[in-house]
């Protein structure tokens, strides 16, 4: 796991890969009104701290290396290793891929949460006459079942299980 800028001389494809898909904002002072920013503070909590190593703090989370002095020019602003989002170096593929690392027992529900989450949902219908509202017509048609779901209800699995 990495939260630095990679060296654009030795490792120049991984160094574009980080600085288009790994870097957080703009936010901060200058830019209030991104939807990162929230009562005059970062919703995701950048810039991070600088740190000389990788720790964990009391509440298992890590806190990962960024020592000053990289940066790059990303979307028309310079960014250090602040501003950079966890990464693993084998697994990011040009793409969004958000890795963390997690020691505390927090990570099973929050993985578990995360494969079953739905999406967000809204229901609109323009109507002349009475409004009838058919609460299980409305689940039916805008329920979405995940590739996971689908294939565990396919497999007919529990979902969890019960002593009785």
């Amino acid at each position: 796991m990495r939260a630095e800028i990679p060296s654009s001389i030795e490792n120049p494809r991984l160094h574009e890969i980080v600085t288009k898909c790994s870097t957080h904002g703009p936010c901060g002072i200058d830019y209030l009104g991104t939807p990162f920013m929230e009562a005059g503070q970062c919703k995701k909590m950048f810039p991070k701290e600088f740190q000389t190593e990788t720790t964990m703090n009391v509440s298992g989370y890590p806190l990962y290396r960024r020592r000053p002095g990289d940066t790059a020019y990303v979307r028309g602003r310079e960014m250090d290793n602040r501003f950079v989002v966890p990464y693993n170096p084998y697994l990011l593929l040009n793409a969004h891929i958000n890795v963390e690392i997690f020691t505390c027992l927090r990570a099973v529900k929050y993985i578990y949460e995360y494969i079953y989450k739905r999406f967000d949902c809204a229901n609109m219908v323009l109507t002349a006459g009475q409004i009838q509202h058919n609460e299980i017509e409305n689940y039916i048609y805008a329920r979405n079942v995940s590739a996971h779901e689908a294939m565990w209800q396919f497999l007919e699995s529990h979902i969890h299980y019960r002593s009785h």
